[in-house]
């Protein structure tokens, strides 16, 4: 392979100080400069310096490997990443644009701006506060069940594809009161939990559901179904032009900030105590197939809620199912 570093976009000075520190030839170091380069170019960039090395090797070149690895990083030649992107949701901004109802300041912004906050919250607080731990800034307690819902989307990789798994997380309890499964993160996968979830409403009870701003939360057919439609914008005393009031909605929409992923971090703690807890059983998604595993994820969701011990202050240890009975018997 003869070309020269000029043909290849080389600059002759960067490879005069390389080979200074190399003890290689002028000339050598820019011919083998140019075999890298057009080794790296034919792969389209993919290949790292272990396949450019041999391939270098397979047409006659003897060269080295710092050679390789040091032509590579001076003109930098690093291969492309292989792996693959997470899914994310977020898709720009639309006319849906709700409040983040939770995100409310610390203890002293909240009571100058007479927001009322929950007794979990004020609780931990203070405590945080007695602690010198750094203040709370979102109200992510509800002091009953039903008041406040958390909903996102996580992915589970399978052996034939991925499983995307959507709950809806009541903060009373931390009890997953609805969820869909599937194979595609689509609109139906997050509208059909929402549909399940206003049948579970009390009538009468208007509660926050809290999500990240992910395109899903913002579809039309999701905004279509939080919207009451017996409300009269026109009519209403706190809806301003375009802005519709908390009246507006069967259940009140809360979004967290732009590329803020702590606005959402109670389903996220969600989301890691359940994934931290599979792993520790042994199970691995990538070793099941997406059917397998909606199957066990399914049977281990019904342990989550009816077997699985937590916490109940005062109470001691329960089952959230025994949790929830409790609180709404009361």
């Amino acid at each position: 392979m003869k070309a020269s570093c000029e043909h290849f976009g080389l600059n002759p000075s960067t490879y005069k100080h390389a080979c200074r520190r190399l003890k290689y030839p002028t000339s050598k170091r820019k011919a083998a400069a140019a075999a890298v380069i057009a080794v790296s170019k034919a792969s389209n960039g993919i290949y790292g310096y272990r396949r450019i090395l041999a391939l270098c090797r397979q047409n006659g070149w003897t060269i080295g490997e710092k050679t390789v690895r040091a032509i590579m990083y001076e003109e930098n030649l690093t291969p492309k990443s292989k792996r693959a992107m997470r899914y994310r949701s977020y898709k720009g901004e639309n006319a849906h644009r709700p409040a983040n109802k939770l995100l409310i300041g610390d203890l002293d912004e909240a009571a100058a701006a007479d927001v009322v906050v929950s007794q979990g919250y004020s609780r931990e607080a203070r405590r945080r506060r007695a602690a010198l731990e750094p203040d709370l800034v979102h109200d992510f307690y509800a002091d009953k069940p039903n008041e406040k819902f958390g909903t996102d989307v996580t992915e589970f990789a399978c052996r034939d594809g991925k499983v995307f798994f959507s709950p809806l997380i009541d903060f009373h309890d931390n009890l997953p009161v609805v969820y869909t499964m599937g194979t595609s993160p689509n609109a139906a996968l997050t509208n059909t939990m929402l549909e399940a979830a206003l049948a579970t409403f009390q009538p009468g009870t208007k509660p926050v559901i809290h999500s990240d701003r992910g395109w899903a939360y913002r579809h039309p057919e999701w905004v279509s179904m939080l919207t009451d439609p017996t409300h009269d914008q026109a009519a209403c005393d706190t809806c301003d032009p375009g802005k519709p009031c908390d009246n507006a909605w069967v259940a009140i929409p809360s979004l967290s900030r732009v590329g803020k992923s702590g606005d959402n971090a109670r389903v996220e703690g969600f989301f890691g105590l359940l994934k931290r807890e599979l792993y520790a059983a042994g199970i691995n998604s990538e070793k099941m197939g997406t059917e397998d595993f909606m199957d066990y994820l399914e049977t281990h969701l019904d342990w989550f809620v009816y077997e699985r011990l937590t916490t109940h202050p005062g109470k001691g240890y329960t089952t959230l199912a025994e949790r929830r009975a409790l609180a709404t018997a009361i």
